[in-house]
């Protein structure tokens, strides 16, 4: 049963049925559970099951932290995340009616606005186009933090980021969440001029409300993102501006 209280019917990969043998030899009856954490749990209470099951997850996602450690995956795993993950790989490339029945949904307009809000790609794709086509001369884009990611390579600044020597330096990042996309700039803040210039200028470019953190940017409207803007905001600082800039202010904080 899953949250929806349906049963679930699914087809188990090779891989999987050799783990789940593993279980098999340790159950002591055919009515066990698959897995053994709510072996203990008082059936007749709900509130009992609901801890143990709570208490297995946390568990769960703190063996997927360690896996990524192996892994020298630096975002951090848990299964909240993993399902969204595949939200976001499935995007428009699985038939909504396949989407249908993995989620549990009983109507497909369920699925279909769910599933919308993951969808990002012709913006994904813009926004990089353009941060790459006003990228600073010594800059290059790479993955970073589980993002797209356009840093100053160590190629260029040997010392990397100070958090972590091996990571080079970040100046912007692009990542697709569910509800929106979020454009990260460190320069703005870092430098409040900038800051100060963008914010003035956006009231130009869009008639919605800013939505900004201190160096995140979130768009929830994809037909109203300003890519002339971004690509403005891009260029605005160079290399070595960025460089000066985070050693006098970040490195040595």
């Amino acid at each position: 049963m899953n949250k929806n209280e349906k049963p679930v019917s699914l087809k188990i990969p090779d891989k999987i049925k050799s783990i789940l043998a593993q279980y098999e030899e340790i159950k002591n009856s055919k009515n066990a559970y698959v897995f053994l954490f709510l072996s203990k749990a008082n059936k007749k209470d709900p509130y009992d099951i609901f801890v143990k099951t709570r208490n297995a997850t946390s568990l769960f996602n703190k063996y997927l932290k360690r896996i990524a450690g192996q892994c020298e995956i630096d975002k951090n795993l848990s299964n909240h995340i993993a399902r969204h993950s595949f939200e976001n790989i499935a995007g428009d490339a699985i038939h909504p009616l396949m989407l249908q029945k993995l989620y549990r949904h009983s109507d497909l307009k369920t699925t279909i606005n769910y599933q919308a809000n993951f969808i990002h790609k012709e913006a994904d794709e813009a926004l990089d186009a353009v941060i790459l086509k006003n990228l600073p001369k010594g800059m290059e884009e790479q993955m970073s933090y589980g993002m797209l990611g356009f840093v100053i390579p160590h190629s260029v600044y040997p010392e990397g980021y100070h958090c972590d020597p091996k990571t080079p330096l970040p100046f912007m990042n692009l990542a697709s969440q569910k509800n929106f996309i979020a454009v990260y700039h460190m320069g703005i803040y870092a430098k409040k001029e900038l800051l100060d210039w963008f914010t003035t200028a956006y009231k130009k470019h869009c008639k919605y409300k800013l939505d900004m953190g201190k160096s995140c940017i979130r768009f929830k409207k994809m037909n109203d993102i300003p890519y002339d803007l971004i690509g403005e905001l891009t260029a605005k600082m160079s290399t070595e501006e960025w460089i000066q800039i985070y050693e006098d202010q970040i490195k040595r904080v």
